[in-house]
C-alpha cells in the first residue's frame, strides 16, 4: 500500500493535498513510518494469539456440544429401551433397600456402576445386576467349579454400544421383562461348562445368600466412588426428572438445531448475495451486501470480475468492500487512484464547457471564448500532469 494513503477515502478535490502530505521525506515522517512496521509486527503477533485463542475456545465448546448431544442420545435411548440411563459405560443407580447399609448404602443413595469386564470382577466387589428368572433358573450347581481367583486390577470395559447408551441384548431382555435390580456384594463365584462366570451375591447388612446366582452377561457393573463418578451421578441423577430432562437436554438440543439451521439459511443467503454480485443483478455497496459483508470472502479472481464491472463512480467503494482490511494489490491501487484523477479532469474539463457554451449563449465573441477555453484546457491537463508526477515520485519514495 502506498505509504499511509487510504485510497478509499481519497475525494477528488483532496487528491493534491493528500499526495503532498503523504510524500514527505522528513524525520517526523520516517519515525511514523518506523512505528508503523513495529505495530504491524505488533499486530502480526497479536493476530496469531487470537487465532489460537479461537481454535481452542472452538474446540472447548464443539467438545462441550459433543458430548451433550452424547448424553442426550443416551437418555433418549435409555428411555426408549426400559434400561437405567447410562453414559460412556457409567449408570445411575438408587438405593432402595437396607440390604447394603452395613457397607454405607443408604436407602434413598445415589450411586453410579461402570461398566466391567467380568473376568476381574472377585469376591467382595459391590455389582449391580438384574434378577432374570429365566437365566438364573439354568444355573447347574453340580456341573459347575466354584473358582477360588486371585485378587486383579478391575478392568473397564467400554465399547462402543455402551458409550451411547446402548445395553447387550441379555440386558435389554431383563429390561423387558421388567426385572428388578440388585445391588449387591460378590460371596461366590462359579464356572459352568461353557466356560460362563456366575455369581453368587448377598447384602452385606443380610444374614442369608441371594437364593439366585446370576450371569455375567446380566451384570450391569461394579460400584465406583470416584470423583468422576460422584460428578456422573450428579449429572444423571437431574435427568432422571423429566422437568430437567427437558430444560437441560432437549432444550438445549432444540436450539443447537435452530442454530445450525440459522447458519446454514445465513451462508445460503450469503452465498445467493455474493451470486448475484458476480452476475451483475446487484450492486455491492447496495445495503444488503454491506451489512452481510458481501465480497471481502471472495477468492481473488472473483474480486478483480466484480471491481472491472463496477462503474467508474462506483469503483473505488467497491475497492474498499471488496479488501476491507486494506491488502487490495498494489497495482489495483495505483488503477483506482489513476481512474479517479482522469474522473476529476473530466469533471473539470465538462465543467469548462459547459461554461463555454453559457458564454456563447449569452452573446460573448467568440475568439474570446476560445482563447478562455484553451487557457483552461491547458490549466486543467498541467494541473493532472504534476499529480501523476507527483504520485510516480512517490512511488519511487516507497
Amino acid at each position: 500500500m502506498l505509504a499511509g494513503v487510504r485510497v478509499t477515502v481519497i475525494e477528488d478535490d483532496s487528491v493534491e493535498q493528500l499526495i503532498k502530505k503523504t510524500a514527505r521525506t522528513d524525520s517526523k515522517l520516517r519515525k511514523k513510518q518506523r512505528i508503523k512496521r513495529i505495530n504491524k509486527s505488533s499486530l502480526k503477533e497479536r493476530n496469531v494469539i487470537k487465532k489460537i485463542l479461537s481454535i481452542m475456545l472452538n474446540t472447548f465448546f464443539v467438545t462441550i456440544i459433543i458430548l451433550a448431544l452424547m448424553l442426550c442420545f443416551s437418555c433418549i435411548v435409555a428411555r426408549a429401551s426400559g434400561t437405567v440411563p447410562t453414559f460412556v459405560g457409567y449408570s445411575l443407580m438408587r438405593i432402595s433397600s437396607e440390604s447394603m447399609e452395613a457397607s454405607g448404602f443408604y436407602v434413598g443413595d445415589n450411586i453410579v456402576v461402570k461398566a466391567v469386564d467380568t473376568d476381574t470382577l472377585r469376591v467382595g466387589d459391590n455389582i449391580a445386576f438384574y434378577v432374570y428368572e429365566e437365566s438364573y433358573s439354568t444355573f447347574d450347581l453340580s456341573s459347575s467349579t466354584k473358582l477360588e481367583l486371585a485378587d486383579c486390577e478391575i478392568k473397564y470395559n467400554l465399547t462402543i454400544s455402551n458409550f451411547f447408551g446402548f445395553q447387550s441384548k441379555e440386558i435389554k431382555q431383563a429390561a423387558d421383562s421388567k426385572c428388578m435390580i440388585v445391588f449387591h456384594q460378590i460371596v461366590g463365584i462359579y464356572e459352568d461348562n461353557n466356560g460362563e462366570y456366575w455369581f453368587e451375591t448377598k447384602g452385606t447388612s443380610s444374614g442369608g445368600i441371594d437364593v439366585y446366582r446370576t450371569n455375567e452377561a446380566y451384570v450391569v457393573g461394579i460400584y465406583d466412588g470416584s470423583a468422576f463418578a460422584s460428578m456422573i451421578a450428579s449429572i444423571l441423577n437431574s435427568l432422571t426428572n423429566n422437568f430437567n430432562f427437558i430444560l437441560l437436554i432437549l432444550i438445549p438440543f432444540l436450539l443447537f438445531c435452530l442454530i445450525i439451521v440459522l447458519s446454514f439459511a445465513k451462508d445460503f443467503r450469503n452465498a445467493k448475495l455474493e451470486l448475484d454480485v458476480v452476475n451483475g443483478k446487484r450492486k455491492l455497496n447496495d445495503e444488503k451486501c454491506i451489512k452481510n459483508n458481501i465480497g471481502y470472502s471472495m477468492d481473488i479472481k472473483t474480486k478483480y470480475q466484480v471491481l472491472a464491472h463496477a462503474s467508474d463512480k462506483d469503483k473505488r467503494e467497491y475497492l474498499a468492500l471488496l479488501w476491507k482490511d486494506g491488502s487490495a494489490p498494489v497495482s489495483i491501487q495505483k488503477y483506482i487512484i489513476k481512474k479517479q484523477l482522469y474522473l476529476s479532469s473530466e469533471k473539470k474539463f465538462s465543467a469548462l464547457k459547459e461554461e463555454c457554451k453559457n458564454q456563447y449563449d449569452s452573446g460573448k465573441d467568440i475568439d474570446e471564448i476560445t482563447a478562455y477555453y484553451l487557457k483552461e484546457k491547458e490549466r486543467i491537463l498541467k494541473e493532472q500532469g504534476e499529480k501523476e508526477k507527483r504520485i510516480r515520485n512517490l512511488r519511487k519514495e516507497v
